[in-house]
C-alpha cells in the first residue's frame, strides 16, 4: 500500500517542506513507520487509502515542524541568555547548575559550529544582530545595504541554520 502511494506522498511533502529533500525523507522515513503501526489499529475504518496515507504524512510533517520550531525558539534563548549573562555578569541572578552550564556549552560549541557554515554574507549580519544586539537600521548602515536586505540575509540565515539542526 506505501508503496502504490509512495509518489504522490513525496510529491505533497516536497511541496510542504519547500523542496527540502532531506526533510522530505526524514517526514517520509517517520510516515511510513507510522503508518505501519497504525494502519493495524484502523484498517477497517479506512476507506481511502491514499487519503489516509495523506493525512498521516501531514500530521507527520506539521509535527516535524513543530519539532524544528521549538528547538529554534530553545536553541536561540538559550544563546541569548548565554551571550547575556557573558555581556552582564552582575545582572545573573543565581549560579547555573551543573547541567545548565552543560546545555548552554553544548548549545553555544554547537551554535559556534553551525555559524561557522554560514556563508559570511549571512554570518556577519546574523552575528550583529544576535550577538552585539544591533538593531537592523544599524547594521544595514553598517554593511551598506538596506534595511530589508539585512532582514532577507538574517531570514535567510536562520532558514540556513534550522535546516542543519538535529532532528529526532
Amino acid at each position: 500500500m506505501w508503496m502504490d502511494h509512495h509518489r504522490h506522498l513525496r510529491k505533497q511533502l516536497s511541496y510542504m517542506l519547500r523542496h527540502n529533500p532531506a526533510d522530505v525523507d526524514d517526514v517520509l522515513s517517520n510516515a511510513m513507520l507510522k503508518a505501519q503501526t497504525q494502519f493495524g489499529i484502523h484498517a477497517e475504518v479506512i476507506d481511502n487509502e491514499r487519503a489516509w496515507l495523506t493525512r498521516l504524512v501531514k500530521n507527520v510533517c506539521i509535527d516535524h515542524c513543530r519539532h524544528n520550531t521549538r528547538f529554534a525558539r530553545w536553541l536561540e534563548k538559550v544563546v541569548r541568555d548565554e551571550l547575556h549573562s557573558c555581556l552582564h555578569p552582575a545582572e545573573a541572578v543565581r549560579e547555573p547548575t551543573p547541567e545548565e552550564q552543560l546545555e548552554a556549552t553544548e548549545a553555544m560549541a554547537g551554535l559556534s559550529e553551525l555559524l561557522d557554515q554560514l556563508p559570511e554574507t549571512l554570518r556577519q549580519p546574523m552575528i550583529m544582530r544576535f550577538v552585539d544586539e544591533m538593531p537592523y537600521e544599524e547594521i544595514a548602515e553598517a554593511l551598506t545595504l538596506t534595511n530589508s536586505a539585512v532582514r532577507k540575509r538574517i531570514q535567510l540565515a536562520r532558514q540556513f541554520l534550522r535546516h542543519r539542526t538535529p532532528h529526532s
